[in-house]
């Protein structure tokens, strides 16, 4: 977990972005936040199911408030060294995944908060290169489904250095999940 941030200021007022990741599914969460206050981080993380939260030591993230938070819900919470941003590296590649796709994304300074839905849609839903499946077929079983995404999903792979087009596979995938489906 860390801010990603802060961006120009969106019309409801959000600037940093809060970024979750899930470290066994690599499933992601972005939420635009108004600050990086410890109410803001706890009102995201009580709709989110989790045992243990890895963080930088952000005021936010060491806060009173925030440990009572996490002893109330027997959370274990690890901080990471000061200035060690590659002990928190899951999320650190998210954080660089996020910058490079915004800025080929938003058009105006102003408009980032748009964006922020599609890129977590693509990152869950595109098959991840050591899991060898997508986010969302780890969390949730399958992957969410867009009429609209294969340009997006084109677009950001290359963004992201990945050169297979997954789309064929994910079809496959789907065919044979619905097959399987079908005789139980």
């Amino acid at each position: 977990m860390d801010y990603f941030g802060p961006l120009c200021e969106f019309s409801n007022g959000s600037k940093p972005v809060l970024v979750i990741i899930d470290a066994f599914t690599r499933y992601i969460w972005f939420f635009p936040s108004k600050s990086t206050s410890s109410k803001e981080v706890i009102k995201h993380l009580t709709s989110l199911f989790r045992i243990l939260v890895v963080s930088d030591r952000e005021t936010a993230f060491t806060s009173h408030d925030f440990s009572e938070f996490m002893s109330s819900r027997n959370i274990k919470h690890r901080l990471i060294a000061v200035a060690a941003p590659w002990a928190n590296g899951l999320v650190e590649r998210v954080n660089r995944f996020l910058k490079s796709s915004l800025k080929k994304l938003v058009n105006d300074q102003r408009d980032w908060e748009l964006c922020l839905e599609i890129v977590q849609y693509v990152f869950n839903n595109t098959r991840h290169s050591v899991l060898k499946i997508s986010p969302s077929r780890l969390l949730l079983g399958y992957d969410q489904r867009n009429n609209t995404d294969s340009d997006l999903v084109e677009f950001l792979n290359k963004i992201a250095g990945v050169e297979k087009d997954f789309s064929l596979e994910r079809e496959k995938d789907r065919e044979l999940a619905l097959n399987v489906a079908k005789k139980n």
